[in-house]
């Protein structure tokens, strides 16, 4: 299924309400961009950072813990890295492995 830009906005925007994570997506006709970060893993916490490219912004970002869900799992935070440049994910538990996503704007010019 196909999202539109429209229903990813009304999505992102109920999302950010309710403090949930929204997959980012891109909108190649915008000069939107999406990068995924390598995954991160370890036996106690994974924290692991995707970029844009230097000069574009960052528009917003998600993550996915891709092994490690479970009783033993916690996903602690999500959220733009400390420099602006890409998004981080934190996850700690047994087995956990995490990868984030950054949805990024092309710089104008």
């Amino acid at each position: 299924m196909k999202r539109t830009t429209a229903s990813l906005a009304l999505i992102a925007a109920v999302g950010g309400v309710l403090g949930m994570a929204v997959p980012a997506t891109a909108d190649d006709a915008n000069g939107q961009y999406t990068v995924t970060g390598p995954e991160a893993s370890s036996r106690g916490k994974a924290v692991t950072e995707a970029h844009c490219k230097p000069g574009d912004l960052v528009v917003g970002g998600s993550y996915e813990v891709t092994d490690g869900v479970g009783s033993s799992s916690l996903f602690v935070s999500t959220g733009p890295t400390a420099d602006a440049t890409g998004w981080y994910a934190h996850a700690q538990g047994n087995r956990t492995k995490a990868k984030p996503i950054v949805l990024c704007q092309k710089a104008a010019g």
